[in-house]
């Protein structure tokens, strides 16, 4: 049901659906704008760090043509929920295993956490929210929002 819902509010085509809700989910989130900071909330990087995986026989996973993926925690997110998508639909019968991530993190309870962060994003994006109501640590908003990204990235 939630991917479904991804589907719909991210507008995904019938091919390479997993690559396109990472994307499209790095976009709205603007991973690649973060900032990061230490614990005295100084800027250490802009951006989320984007990695490359390896499948089960040690290759780095690509898209078809060859080039390698390289995400962030978020956009790897997406297509481990999405393929978890895929599993079910196409095999029914899925493991107990498959529904939880390599941190035991549990991709439905993610996954409303994640929806709630696009819903803001939108809503922020149409100007119905204010995330960034000042421009420094001051913020509530910057540093709820902040917060909130962290503790969602600890369960990816």
């Amino acid at each position: 049901m939630m991917a479904t819902a991804f589907e719909v509010f991210f507008h995904i085509p019938r091919n390479d659906k997993s690559k396109v809700f990472a994307e499209r989910l790095e976009s709205l989130l603007g991973v690649d704008g973060y900032d990061i900071y230490d614990e005295h909330y100084n800027t250490i990087q802009t951006g989320l760090t984007r990695t490359t995986k390896t499948d089960s026989s040690g290759k780095t996973r690509c898209y078809r043509g060859g080039t390698p993926i390289n995400l962030t925690v978020y956009g790897w997110w997406a297509r481990e929920f999405y393929d978890l998508r895929s599993k079910i639909v196409h095999n029914g019968v899925v493991q107990h295993s498959a529904f939880v991530n390599h941190k035991d993190a549990q991709y439905l309870k993610v996954s409303l956490r994640v929806m709630l962060f696009c819903c803001f994003r939108l809503l922020a994006a149409k100007g119905y929210v204010i995330l960034h109501a000042e421009p420094d640590w001051n913020s509530v908003a910057i540093h709820l929002e902040e917060k909130d990204h962290r503790e969602i990235e600890k369960s990816l």
